[in-house]
């Protein structure tokens, strides 16, 4: 058991402060402490002479007068009343009185919240001050600026011009049937002249033994304690001196001997193939162009072992200032060299032609 100290109270009748807990009315007006009373402790050093005769029970509210009494008492000091089962100790009265408080609190609150409403819109949001309001402008007019900036840049651009030239260009990737050769860990359907041998397909970890190996472990080990003071009201006028160890400890590190697993690459083999396999692969790209209005495709001669693969064209017309500008087939078509047109255009291409 820790040692007794002895609290104090205040007299709500007369105002005295600092009264000794090991009395029961105040010494300037007689009033016995009540269920107000609120214990605390003004000198942790003033220590009970005789701690043995200290109770460690609360005291105990007479419902009738409200005075305070003590733990042992089976009557009131002050009206005599009996004490009973459902008398509160100094705790649940206290207890009983902060639930009280902090219903009115909460209810107060509500009041002055109901009271605000009606003026919530009027102080949500204060109006600027006019070098806020002024700040804000130069901001909105530097984005403003700065978006239609990005607008105009992206925009097309309408263009007076006359078209020195039209020009076209397309391409046929011409395909041969070819003998090739090639290899893998299965064979495809038409392969021929087949040769094979094992060769590494890839590797797996095979355990090979363990090899013993130490490393440095820590380990929190007690150093000592250390203490520290806390204080429990005991509700009757005094308090307890609880003394806490805090156990404390330090780190310490020892070697540690463990076995760690080695593992071998292993090389796996398997069959890989070498064969021969005809195949349609590109050869190459024949392109024509010109600047008149027949674009065509270049006959390759079509047979068993060549064909035709992918097709590409474009289309594009100069000016006079030597611009060029590329444009879809549909457009292109209707346009001819020495041509005055009224353009639109968007990061050198021709999106549309109208004449001038």
């Amino acid at each position: 058991m820790g040692k007794i100290i002895i609290g104090c109270w205040d007299c709500q009748y007369c105002g005295t402060t600092r009264i000794s807990g090991e009395l029961r009315e105040c010494p300037n007006c007689g009033r016995a402490r009540d269920k107000d009373v609120k214990f605390y402790m003004a000198n942790p050093e003033n220590y009970a002479k005789d701690p043995d005769s200290v109770s460690r029970e609360a005291d105990w509210v007479c419902p009738y007068c409200d005075c305070l009494n003590p733990a042992a008492a089976s009557t009131c000091q002050s009206c005599g009343a009996l004490r009973d089962s459902q008398t509160k100790d100094y705790f649940q009265n206290r207890e009983a009185q902060d639930k009280k408080l902090a219903e009115q609190e909460k209810e107060r609150q509500d009041q002055i919240h109901q009271a605000e409403k009606p003026h919530a819109p009027q102080t949500a949001s204060a109006a600027p001050s006019g070098r806020g309001r002024g700040r804000l402008f130069l901001i909105l007019a530097v984005i403003a600026a700065v978006i239609a900036l990005v607008v105009f840049l992206v925009s097309p651009k309408q263009k007076a011009m006359e078209i020195a030239s039209c020009n076209w260009e397309r391409s046929v990737e011409v395909q041969l049937y070819k003998e090739m050769e090639d290899s893998g860990w299965s064979l495809p359907q038409g392969a021929y002249d087949v040769t094979s041998r094992e060769e590494i397909y890839g590797y797996e970890s095979v355990f090979d033994h363990y090899e013993i190996r130490t490393r440095q472990v820590p380990e929190q080990v007690l150093d000592g304690y250390d203490t520290s003071l806390s204080y429990h009201d005991l509700g009757n006028g005094h308090f307890e001196e609880i003394e806490n160890r805090i156990p404390r400890y330090r780190t310490e590190y020892h070697t540690e001997s463990y076995r760690e697993p080695i593992y071998r690459s292993v090389p796996i083999y398997q069959t890989k193939y070498y064969f021969l396999i005809m195949r349609w692969v590109s050869d190459h790209y024949e392109t024509t162009s010109g600047q008149d209005d027949t674009p065509y495709f270049a006959d390759i001669g079509v047979s068993d072992t060549c064909r035709e693969g992918a097709k590409t064209e474009r289309y594009w017309i100069v000016d006079t200032d030597g611009n060029q500008y590329v444009t879809s087939y549909d457009l292109w078509k209707d346009l001819a060299a020495g041509q005055k047109i009224k353009a639109e255009v968007q990061f050198g291409e021709l999106l549309q032609a109208d004449p001038a």
